[in-house]
């Protein structure tokens, strides 16, 4: 691997940098070739029901490996008097990794692509994809049912279902017959999966000045994503997932974390002597659930009376909440070795932004704490 970088002070205020590098990761040192991993996922197709999962590690898995390059420019002058100071930087960041290490297909990938279709009123089958895009639009499908409640229907000519991948409860697959309540498990390989390719801006400024008897700082930084491609993922030579584009989804299912398009702080701090005050706001674009909402289709429990959530899916956590919050925190100084601070940390107390996760949030995209008071007290010797 390797790494070159430069600057170049353009005039005064004025400067110019970039850089360009490669880098990989090895496989870890417990990596054991072969071994299988048996557990429970949270299958989409049959309404978020936790069946049966097992991982096989690959044999050929080779390093990781990355190319990243970046350009920015850096301004620093005087602001709008002479005793004020301004410096703003820009630069455009883009990393790209090949032969990531996970999963080559989710279990939810393996389970969407066997169990394709599923019934219409009309008695015609529909690509479950189509039915799923409509739904997170928000499009009517004529005589459309259930997408994810356990009724859409196997491909029994699938490859993955001809070399073992999935099991089905009745041991086999029969066409037009089997769905997914009939799912038993599925098996992935763990090894050198998809790439990635991650773009965008990040973004400081910073501005400082006198103020009254003491010092005022404004600040920003923020980053902007522009780009989060996953190349395609494959298994046994069968395209799982084509090459997609994830910025601004959960990616729930993915190698992936969630990919909000905006995240930055903006903070107010005030030095007075031996005191300082700062007032902060942060905020995270929100992001949508790409699994769309969960809709059923059966029967009340220990009944034969007819159950259906078609025409109203469950859309907890769907829609993508932006993440807004505030801090405060005050600073003394007592002497050179001594300070103590206290902060109220999520003032408006904001809940988090709904998630359809086992805790109902994403720790990723804000706090279930709510508003809370610390103090702290640090002491050098």
């Amino acid at each position: 691997m390797y790494k070159v970088s430069g600057k170049w002070d353009v005039w005064g205020p004025l400067s110019l940098r970039g850089s360009y590098g490669t880098n990989y990761q090895a496989p870890p040192a417990g990596l054991i070739p072969g071994n299988v991993n048996n557990g429970v996922n949270s299958y989409t197709r049959f309404s978020g029901s936790w069946l049966g999962a097992q991982t096989v590690t690959r044999a050929d898995i080779v390093p990781e490996t990355a190319k990243s390059w970046n350009v920015g420019a850096i301004w620093q002058s005087q602001g709008f008097a002479p005793d004020h100071d301004l410096r703003i930087i820009v630069d455009y960041f883009d990393i790209q990794t090949e032969d990531e290490l996970g999963l080559l297909a989710s279990a939810n990938d393996i389970a969407a692509g066997v169990f394709r279709y599923g019934a219409t009123a009309a008695g015609v089958a529909v690509p479950t994809e189509t039915m799923a895009f409509a739904t997170q639009q928000g499009i009517a499908v004529a005589g459309q049912t259930t997408l994810n409640g356990g009724t859409a229907y196997a491909d029994c000519s699938h490859p993955l279902v001809a070399s073992g991948r999935v099991t089905f409860n009745g041991g086999t697959c029969v066409q037009g017959v089997t769905q997914a309540n009939a799912l038993n498990s599925t098996r992935t390989d763990f090894g050198n999966g998809p790439g990635q390719h991650i773009a965008g801006f990040d973004v400081q400024v910073n501005y400082d000045m006198p103020f009254g008897p003491g010092d005022l700082t404004l600040g920003l930084t923020a980053t902007n994503t522009t780009t989060d491609e996953n190349s395609e993922s494959t298994l046994d030579g069968f395209v799982i997932k084509p090459s997609d584009d994830r910025l601004g989804f959960l990616n729930f299912a993915t190698v992936g974390d969630a990919s909000p398009e905006f995240r930055g702080n903006m903070f107010v701090s005030y030095r007075l002597d031996n005191q300082n005050f700062r007032f902060q706001a942060n905020y995270t674009s929100g992001v949508v659930d790409e699994r769309g909402g969960i809709v059923l289709d059966g029967y009340l429990p220990g009944t034969t009376t007819p159950a259906s959530t078609v025409a109203n899916p469950n859309m907890f956590g769907i829609g993508g909440e932006d993440w807004l919050s505030f801090d405060f925190t005050y600073l003394l100084e007592l002497g050179e070795d001594l300070r103590l601070t206290a902060t109220v940390q999520n003032i408006a107390d904001q809940d988090p932004p709904s998630s359809r996760q086992e805790l109902s949030y994403d720790p990723r995209m804000g706090s279930p704490l709510g508003r809370t008071f610390e103090i702290g007290v640090k002491k050098s010797f």
